[in-house]
């Protein structure tokens, strides 16, 4: 009997990705990786590895990978939408909260690529459930040095709370969920309505300068090197949510204690009320880091 052998091309596999674009364009218009990387305030290596669709030597998400991606493309002119789905093509959507996949047929040509996919996926969705499990840890701990709050003045959590949680994004919102509290346990019915449904498509991260945001405690951000950052106060409102590049400074007014991420920690010096701030002791291997900060007079 003759084994017939399936012939047809992997069209994603052999779809070119944006790298070939951009060291094309960037070579047609005389610059160098260095002065890419010196006007976007990047490291060269980041510059080499977008050229060279070399996504798995940076430790970014597929979320700052894309913030690259833009600012690649704005500096050279280009279209950064083609760029963008070139990426979504070889290694997906944004990873960070990625909702449950029903189960579908698989041809058989296609499964070597889909297995290989579908372990990268599994692979990232087991490390972020580890990640933010230790950050549970430390955000317990971190929680406990600030003063305790009058308990009459806050209300009981009611199903109101439980619709304005429902309401934020799609990426905090399923982040809140596993960081909550034992005291503050929502429903079942609430966990399963702030999944979102598997067709819609995760939505495009959208900045944040927290120009609106008020409250009594300042926190203070100063970037000598490019950083994704996300900043939420004590009532969990979004104070700041995007990318900003060396030499830019934010400072936004919240309540107390503020959870902060840092996508590149050693590029970003925190301060809280006009005083210092040391969190590089919490860097992680990757540079980045997750802390709550509360103000240096509730610290023990």
């Amino acid at each position: 009997m003759e084994e017939s052998t399936d012939t047809r091309p992997n069209t994603d596999a052999n779809m070119p990705g944006p790298g070939a674009t951009l060291r094309r364009t960037r070579k047609e218009q005389g610059l160098t990786q260095e002065q890419v990387a010196t006007d976007l305030h990047l490291p060269r290596r980041v510059v080499d590895a977008l050229e060279r669709d070399d996504f798995a030597a940076l430790p970014e998400t597929t979320t700052y990978l894309k913030g690259y991606l833009r600012s690649y493309a704005k500096l050279l002119g280009l279209d950064a939408a083609p760029l963008l789905q070139s990426v979504e093509r070889l290694v997906g959507p944004a990873l960070e909260w990625v909702p449950t996949q029903p189960a579908t047929a698989i041809e058989p040509g296609f499964r070597g690529v889909h297995w290989i996919s579908g372990g990268v996926v599994a692979m990232v969705v087991v490390l972020l459930a580890v990640w933010w499990t230790g950050d549970s840890v430390e955000e317990d701990a971190d929680m406990s040095t600030v003063a305790e709050a009058p308990r009459s003045e806050s209300p009981a959590v009611s199903p109101d709370d439980e619709v304005a949680v429902a309401e934020l994004p799609a990426q905090s919102a399923t982040a809140e969920v596993l960081a909550t509290p034992d005291a503050v346990t929502p429903e079942p019915v609430t966990v399963t309505n702030l999944t979102p449904e598997p067709a819609a498509a995760p939505p495009a991260p959208q900045r944040n300068d927290g120009q609106n945001a008020t409250g009594e405690d300042r926190l203070q951000l100063s970037f000598s090197e490019a950083s994704w950052v996300e900043v939420y106060d004590a009532n969990r409102q979004q104070l700041l949510y995007g990318l900003f590049k060396g030499g830019e400074q934010r400072t936004v007014q919240g309540t107390a204690p503020f959870r902060v991420m840092l996508g590149y920690a050693p590029g970003v010096e925190v301060r809280i009320n006009g005083e210092y701030y040391d969190h590089l002791t919490r860097v992680r291997g990757n540079n980045t880091v997750r802390f709550n900060i509360a103000r240096p007079s509730d610290d023990l």
